[in-house]
């Protein structure tokens, strides 16, 4: 199966709510292409514990690569965190 297949399934799967079959699929296509789409929506199952634990860390670093990648969606999140945190004095 395409690299491209396999990202349109994903997604179907992540839009019908079946996370766990989503995650699989984004992670084997990050681990065989780093393509920026997988890259940035394992940033939003992390962002929003879709499936796994949520851990803004990881988040981050996802959108952080899937933005150097070309990825206009996780520039976006990447804006809007760094726009909300609060920042400790």
């Amino acid at each position: 199966m395409q690299i491209e297949e396999k990202l349109s399934i994903a997604m179907d799967h992540f839009n019908e709510d079946r996370y766990e079959e989503a995650l699989k699929l984004f992670q084997e296509i990050y681990l065989a292409s780093k393509h920026k789409e997988a890259t940035y929506f394992l940033g939003l199952f992390y962002d929003n514990g879709y499936g796994v634990e949520k851990d803004e860390q990881k988040a981050i670093s996802y959108y952080r690569k899937a933005s150097r990648a070309g990825s206009v969606d996780a520039s976006y999140m990447l804006q809007t965190k760094a726009q909300t945190t609060i920042v400790r004095i």
